[in-house]
């Protein structure tokens, strides 16, 4: 049944903007895809228009400025019937009337132009001070947020200059955050305590600092690693089967897992009608997700697979990030200037170094990584794409059961034959008219 209600857009200082008579605005809906796993995106509108009235005029004066073509995003709060929403406005080019866009998250852009370096300057020194040198690495070893490997080298030394370091991935992921203004919070069954990057730009400085105190820097090297910081936070959701949501009225990310996606309640509807059906085979019978495994200093393409519906295989994802393998059960990452991941084998060394060859020897809590399997984070696909089909629905929802669904992604409905994760969707605030692509669980 069409719906009819009433949209008000405010500046954050409670200006209100005048809206023509009649004017529509439709939300896409961002977030996760299971039919692009390396899609993160944000919900926006598409392009609406407002009147050049002076109200309007007096908001929007720079976005008039025939010199201007960087116009700024307007931090706004949108009201559709009982629904608040804090968002940002973009215009997008003026004539009679300004076209502009919302857009519900500033997280993905506010991470453009940041690099893996520069996040650096965030990191406390010290990381962990101890009461002597092997006090101090150990610490950190046993933190769980740093770690060191035992790696190839013409000394014994146990941390080198031109060594890099192993960080959290937990860890990595809240320094972005926090970079972009934001804050990180891992979802139930988010785990990444063993899983860590290296960095091959960063090193450790230990320092005498006197009294028997040392400590343990963080700094940064010769620049090799010109990673954006979104690129590697998409890499590190995908090395880990994670999606994000974004609270932005409270500047909080949250983290979970993908497959939880399709375990959620589903939201009961029954106002959507079938207007196209097709089997799925989208990635065809063998789905592979393809990653870089390092053989010393080189790498070679290693697959996960799941099977689905259709004939002929296609790759599904590709991780960037390069996985270190062992010579001799030992990292040779003396040349890598690629990003890494890996994971703890579960256990530590004690291994023995000579003090920089002073005849001092330490006894230092060091431990080996090895290579993730891709396979069971995305085992689950198996269930979704083993024996399903793609449809597409319109129909109209209400403001109440829109917000539901567009946080819980699965809806059930008898009329429809059953549940469906829901993988895109465009939904019109005034009339509720809906145009949603559904996939079978």
């Amino acid at each position: 049944m069409k719906i009819s209600q009433d949209i008000e857009i405010r500046t954050v200082d409670g200006r209100k903007f005048d809206m023509l008579a009649g004017e529509t605005v439709e939300v896409v809906m961002g977030g996760f895809s299971l039919l692009d796993l390396s899609l993160r995106s944000a919900s926006y509108t598409t392009a609406f228009q407002l009147p050049r009235t002076p109200t309007n005029e007096s908001i929007l004066e720079f976005a008039s400025e025939t010199t201007r073509y960087n116009r700024p995003d307007i931090e706004i709060f949108a009201r559709f019937g009982t629904r608040d929403m804090y968002g940002y406005m973009k215009v997008v080019s003026f004539g009679k009337t300004y076209s502009v866009t919302l857009k519900f998250t500033d997280f993905i852009n506010a991470m453009s132009g940041f690099e893996l370096n520069e996040i650096i300057d965030d990191i406390s020194n010290p990381i962990f001070s101890g009461t002597s040198y092997q006090d101090a690495i150990n610490k950190m070893t046993a933190s769980g947020k740093y770690t060191f490997f035992h790696s190839y080298s013409t000394e014994t030394y146990p941390i080198l200059p031109d060594m890099g370091i192993f960080i959290n991935q937990g860890e990595i992921i809240s320094m972005i955050c926090v970079k972009s203004g934001y804050t990180s919070v891992l979802g139930a069954g988010v785990d990444l305590s063993a899983k860590f990057l290296f960095c091959r730009d960063w090193y450790y400085e230990v320092l005498a600092m006197g009294g028997g105190v040392f400590d343990v820097n963080v700094k940064a090297g010769v620049k090799k690693q010109y990673k954006s910081i979104s690129v590697l936070l998409k890499q590190l959701c995908l090395a880990n089967g994670l999606y994000f949501t974004v609270d932005e009225m409270s500047k909080t990310v949250t983290f979970s897992k993908i497959e939880s996606l399709i375990t959620t309640t589903p939201v009961y509807i029954e106002t959507l009608t079938l207007k196209e059906k097709q089997l799925y085979t989208g990635h065809g019978r063998n789905n592979t997700i393809k990653y870089s495994v390092g053989e010393g200093i080189t790498s070679v393409t290693k697959y996960a697979t799941f099977t689905a519906d259709g004939a002929t295989s296609k790759e599904a994802l590709q991780l960037e990030i390069l996985i270190p393998s062992k010579i001799g059960g030992i990292h040779n990452l003396t040349d890598v200037t690629d990003l890494v991941v890996a994971s703890r084998e579960g256990t530590k060394y004690d291994i023995t170094y000579d003090y920089n060859g002073g005849g001092y020897y330490l006894s230092v809590n060091t431990e080996y990584l090895t290579i993730p399997n891709l396979a069971p984070v995305y085992a689950f696909m198996q269930t979704v794409f083993g024996d399903t089909f793609i449809i597409t629905v319109e129909g109209y929802i209400n403001s109440l059961q829109i917000e539901s669904i567009m946080s819980g992604r699965v809806i059930r409905s008898v009329a429809l034959g059953g549940t469906y994760f829901v993988e895109a969707l465009n939904y019109n605030i005034n009339t509720g008219k809906t145009v949603a692509k559904l996939i079978k669980l």
